[in-house]
């Protein structure tokens, strides 16, 4: 039985099940799914179809001449993007041995332990940069939500121990912002240069927005995805959501407005932070702040050097952890006694 996303999907593309499975060109016996935005209902009519299928022993065969592009690992198919359907829509197939899965979550695990002893700013999952591009977290959202093509049951298995919620909490973790960023904010605030404090300011409210959604739920860490995650998911608190609207897409163009979306972004971020932490505490999964405080100060106490800026930081990071330390306003404009 084949799952509605994907039907629907097909039927949309003018695209029949046989076509598709005619081109993945696997054993009948191998576990396919259908992924991306297509599937997840945000995707555009010039979006690919990402397919994947899970082997168990050797990757198929190459095809390499029957294919508009493809890839060979020790020749064996790997990765090809050709065209199907009437009019020629794309998709994207990978092929992966089924122990790939089982990696995957134990890396998510070992990233997650992690966390209970490293607060700073993860820029790196799975030992690779964040940078879209064929990176483990991307798969691991789209594995998430991808339907089988065929192998339902054994897709189940796989997917059984995801670890979901650590995975959220990773990302999470990718969206808190680092302590240069927030730095450079500061020194145009100091400088009165408004429109450059906005357009940094406006980026960091944006990744502490993503941060946030991974709390709530939301496994894709693609910036480009977060408006459409914010526009379709139920139970998002309706005044947050406004003021980030206000502030990310609001008239800056004279001076005093742009200074004025640069303070109330800081409230904002603030306000993010600690319902953040009122996550975090209320979780069975997630790290509390009382946790997060441990780290944080164990952490501190192995900085060789105990100077103002050190001090700084460690207090801006109890901040972004929803823990009683310096408002960001404050930090920015330079309110404190560092």
């Amino acid at each position: 039985m084949i799952h509605d996303p994907l039907d629907s999907t097909l039927k949309n593309l003018n695209i029949s099940l046989h076509d598709l499975k005619s081109k993945i060109r696997g054993d009948s016996k191998e576990i396919a799914v259908a992924a991306g935005t297509l599937i997840e209902g945000i995707g555009t009519p010039d979006s690919d179809l990402d397919v994947y299928v899970f082997y168990r022993e050797t990757a198929p065969a190459a095809f390499k001449n029957n294919h508009n592009y493809s890839e060979l690992v020790d020749g064996h198919l790997y990765h090809f993007y050709d065209y199907v359907g009437r009019n020629g829509y794309a998709i994207d197939v990978k092929y992966f041995n089924v122990h790939f899965i089982r990696d995957l979550i134990e890396g998510i695990h070992a990233e997650f332990d992690s966390c209970l002893y490293e607060t700073k700013l993860k820029r790196e999952i799975f030992g690779k940069r964040l940078d879209g591009r064929n990176d483990h977290a991307d798969m691991a959202h789209k594995l998430l939500a991808a339907v089988p093509i065929q192998g339902e049951e054994e897709w189940e298995e796989l997917l059984r121990d995801f670890p979901r919620e650590r995975f959220c909490y990773l990302l999470y973790r990718t969206g808190m912002g680092g302590y240069p960023e927030f730095k450079d904010l500061a020194g145009f605030v100091k400088q009165e240069r408004w429109h450059e404090a906005a357009t940094v300011a406006r980026e960091l409210l944006y990744s502490q927005m993503r941060g946030y959604t991974h709390l709530l739920g939301n496994t894709n860490y693609k910036d480009k995805w977060l408006i459409a995650y914010l526009s379709r998911v139920k139970g998002f608190d309706q005044g947050v959501r406004d003021e980030f609207y206000k502030l990310y897409f609001g008239d800056i163009f004279h001076e005093d407005a742009a200074q004025s979306c640069v303070l109330e972004i800081c409230k904002l971020i603030d306000n993010i932070w600690d319902r953040c932490g009122d996550i975090c505490d209320e979780s069975k999964t997630f790290i509390p702040r009382t946790d997060a405080e441990h780290a944080i100060l164990v952490e501190y106490e192995r900085e060789p050097i105990k100077d103002p800026q050190t001090k700084l930081e460690f207090d801006l990071r109890r901040r972004q952890f929803g823990l009683p330390g310096i408002m960001l306003k404050g930090f920015v404009e330079g309110d404190h006694d560092y």
